[in-house]
């Protein structure tokens, strides 16, 4: 049996293997959205959405119709917005670790109740802009340097004074797993270079790639609930200043 043949058998199976990237992003998923991680079929995922409308509405409504409906809402979903968004950030991100922190940050900020955006410079890729929205830039620059995710955060709230805007940054670095933190050298450079983007009043976390290798949702959990935290602080801030 070739080695090619022996690698297309667990995937025909359904399964993984143990320890590949599909893997453990698998198990984080597991491990923080039991729901979306449960594989279901077309059919069983768009009976379950239509069936939604009818727990929240007094009327009776028709199931097979909507069925129909979801499922062609699914599918041209999957096929316009989800395919852009997966097409861009593998063509753009570096390594395997980067590419699923891309994924997973998308995941939980929407997750989280707000809208999310891929910007990649030529287009723009997500949902409308909402009262919270989480963009994700992958490989952009700054200045001179090169990250590999710039999120930002961007918040409409009313207040007092009617409505106010508050953006908040964050920079995320995932290193590679056999590259960053190899030679102290490398190591300075990293440190060095975080320090410079927060000498530009940008917020750096830098997370090692076996970070993201064994739980990657932790990690987008940690970034995204930074800038959220970020957000709110600086809301009840601006609150407490503007009340009489």
């Amino acid at each position: 049996m070739s080695h090619s043949s022996k690698l297309s058998a667990p995937q025909q199976n359904g399964l993984l293997w143990p320890g590949s990237l599909a893997d453990r992003f698998a198990k984080s998923l597991t491990l923080h959205s039991p729901e979306a991680a449960r594989p279901r079929s077309l059919e069983a995922l768009t009976r379950s959405v239509a069936e939604n409308p009818q727990k929240t509405n007094e009327r009776l409504l028709d199931q097979s119709f909507l069925t129909v409906a979801a499922r062609a809402l699914h599918i041209q979903a999957a096929t316009t917005g989800v395919q852009s968004i997966v097409s861009h950030c593998s063509a753009v991100c570096e390594s395997p670790v980067e590419l699923a922190l891309a994924f997973a940050v998308g995941f939980v900020g929407r997750q989280q109740g707000g809208a999310v955006l891929y910007d990649f410079g030529d287009a723009v890729i997500g949902d409308a802009e909402g009262d919270r929205t989480l963009r994700i830039k992958p490989q952009t620059s700054i200045a001179e340097f090169r990250i590999d995710l710039l999120l930002t955060m961007q918040a409409i709230s009313e207040g007092p004074d009617g409505l106010s805007v508050v953006t908040k940054q964050l920079a995320v670095e995932a290193d590679g797993l056999e590259f960053h933190d190899r030679t102290q050298a490398q190591a300075c450079r990293d440190r060095k270079r975080d320090r410079q983007l927060q000498s530009q009043r940008l917020s750096v976390f830098r997370f090692a790639g076996g970070e993201v290798w064994r739980d990657v949702f932790a990690c987008a959990r940690e970034a995204v609930g930074f800038l959220r935290s970020s957000v709110e602080q600086h809301e009840s801030r601006s609150y407490l200043i503007s009340s009489p």
